[in-house]
């Protein structure tokens, strides 16, 4: 378990970080990359010989199981709770050919648990890269009677553009290629080939696409007073830097979101706490099976279950929901008898599968 280690690429290495490459040269087992709005991370597997020469890993063994549980989470993001980040380490993982047993089994199990943890404490609400942007969009000097025009009709874009819907701001939505957009009489399709000649119909321009170079430098605003804020949402930034102009980057926004989302961080402490016992649990599964943590899990995911089901009733039938909760919970115990009475080979696994941490083999 110890050889489970976890490298943070904050820049570049003198070793490299192509996970082929470490894998044919000896230095790693196994290797995952995991790119992200905020991070580079290389999770690894070490050989039981360290190789010369190789750097000491920021994380080992659990604290690596922890660290990609809480990243899951969106509790190592700055936008605190967000959900973007699931696709995004999903995409890492099938998309990696250098994932052996141990990694294979981490990220799998990790995903199934993190999403067992969103549905059963994750208290909603949860903030977003778009919406913090358009929270510093706030502080324009004409706002609220102002214009957006967002470039990327990616997931990045799409929300930014519902974000900006929501708060009443008209926008124009820029894509590459054709794609369905949300049916707002508010976001209105530009061609992209015209995103150009907008720049001086509105007051910011959000840059949510994915590309590896600017997009947008000083020469599109020249002429224009004022020119519009740059909110800026890629990594690696999509803009040049822009004299004159307000630009907001990512590296702004996590300045600002400790304390635009104090309050949310707060409801946030039972997932992070059923966080740790969950990555303690996983941990160990690793190396022994273990089934405690699936089976408090699943008891709180049929416990939700069950208030969301007796609320459901009781706004159609009428009556008070506790009397249907109260139903439904009798159900719910009548329903797992026999796994907590009479545990058997196959307990731990029914436990996961009910969880929701693992999903049933057809």
């Amino acid at each position: 378990m110890n050889r489970l280690a976890l490298f943070s690429l904050s820049s570049s290495l003198p070793w490299g970080e192509d996970p082929a490459t470490l894998l044919k040269g000896g230095l790693l087992e196994e290797a995952l990359l995991l790119r992200t709005c905020w991070r580079r991370e290389l999770y690894a597997l070490l050989p039981e010989t360290p190789a010369p020469g190789l750097p000491e890993p920021d994380l080992r063994g659990g604290g690596v199981v922890r660290h990609l549980l809480r990243v899951l989470l969106g509790l190592e993001s700055f936008a605190v709770g967000e959900s973007h980040v699931v696709r995004q380490v999903r995409d890492a993982y099938e998309g990696c050919a250098t994932c052996g047993p141990t990694l294979h089994r981490l990220f799998q199990r990790a995903l199934g648990v993190a999403g067992a943890l969103r549905t059963s404490f994750h208290p909603g609400r949860e903030p977003s890269i778009p919406w913090l942007a358009v929270q510093a969009f706030r502080e324009h000097p004409r706002w609220p009677e102002v214009r957006a025009l967002v470039l990327g009709a990616g997931e990045m874009g799409l929300e930014t553009a519902r974000v900006l819907a929501a708060c009443d701001v008209p926008c124009l939505l820029a894509n590459r290629s054709p794609r369905p957009l949300p049916e707002d009489p508010r976001i209105l399709p530009l061609p992209w080939e015209g995103w150009p000649d907008a720049l001086g119909q509105v007051e910011g321009v959000f840059c949510c696409t994915a590309s590896p170079a600017p997009l947008l430098g000083p020469e599109p605003l020249e002429g224009l007073a004022p020119p519009p804020w740059v909110l800026d949402l890629g990594s690696p930034p999509q803009s040049a830097p822009l004299p004159g102009t307000r630009r907001v980057l990512l590296a702004d926004l996590a300045k600002t979101a400790e304390t635009l989302l104090r309050d949310y961080r707060a409801s946030l402490s039972t997932l992070e706490e059923e966080a740790d016992r969950a990555a303690e649990a996983l941990a160990g599964e690793l190396v022994h099976r273990s089934g405690d943590t699936w089976k408090r899990l699943a008891l709180a995911r049929g416990k939700a279950l069950a208030r969301e089901r007796a609320a459901l009733a009781a706004s159609r039938c009428g009556g008070d929901p506790r009397d249907f909760e109260v139903f439904a919970e009798s159900l719910l115990a009548g329903f797992l008898h026999p796994l907590l009475t009479a545990p058997s080979a196959h307990t731990s696994r029914a436990w996961r599968i009910l969880s929701g941490s693992e999903e049933e083999a057809p």
